[in-house]
Formats: structure tokens, sequence, C-alpha cells
């Protein structure tokens, strides 16, 4: 199976298709300037923008600087305070035409360190 991966950070959002059972990625990885201030709106027009850029259709896997339950963002961190309690995957969902799951991206990161990374077999 394959997503499209995308991290959303203070200073960049960065995006690429991966391969869910290698973890590789299937092309380079695409960066854009988060906007100034980082409201969810212009955040979600640049994940829109990746995804455009790689003509992608499918899902697509979101990691965000803050908690995230349930879709939900539960806070800011180097982003606008308007993401508190916005519904991400809604939105990214709604923006992108692709069906988005948004979760913590140090949690993305552990989850594939365990499964790709020194952490496989454990």
């Amino acid at each position: 199976m394959h997503i499209l991966g995308i991290d959303i950070g203070g200073s960049g959002i960065k995006g690429a298709p991966v391969d869910t059972r290698t973890g590789k990625l299937l092309a380079d990885r695409l960066r854009i300037k988060t906007p100034k201030g980082a409201d969810p709106q212009p955040v979600a027009d640049i994940v829109a923008e990746i995804a455009s850029s790689f003509e992608w259709t499918g899902p697509i896997g979101i990691g965000f600087p803050a908690p995230v339950k349930g879709g939900i963002t539960m806070m800011a961190a180097n982003v606008s305070d308007k993401w508190v309690g916005t519904n991400a995957d809604e939105l990214f969902t709604q923006t992108t035409g692709c069906p988005s799951t948004t979760v913590n991206d140090a949690d993305a990161a552990g989850l594939a360190e365990m499964k790709f990374g020194a952490g496989k077999g454990q």
C-alpha cells in the first residue's frame, strides 16, 4: 500500500509518497515553507499543493507538531493557536479531497522506528 506522508513543521511542510510495506520514499521529498502564522486553512492549502504536485488521490498520513486525539489537534506548538480543537482529519480531507489521518509527529516517528528502524522485531 502507498500513502502520501506529510510532516508539518513550524518552518516547513514536507511530503512524499511512501511504500508502507518497506518505509521507502517513492519519490523525492517536496518541501514548502510553512505559511506565515501557520493558520489551519493556509497549512491545509500547502498540504493540498503537495498532494497535487504528486497527482495524489489516495490516503494521506500527516504528522502534526502537537498532541492529536482522534484527529483533533489538542494544542498548538510552532503553529497558530487556531489549531486548538480543530478537526485536522476533516480539514485535510476536505481540502485535499483525499482521506487524511493526522497524528502527533513524534508518535508517527516512533511507530516508523518500531516498524522499519532499530525497534523492528522488538
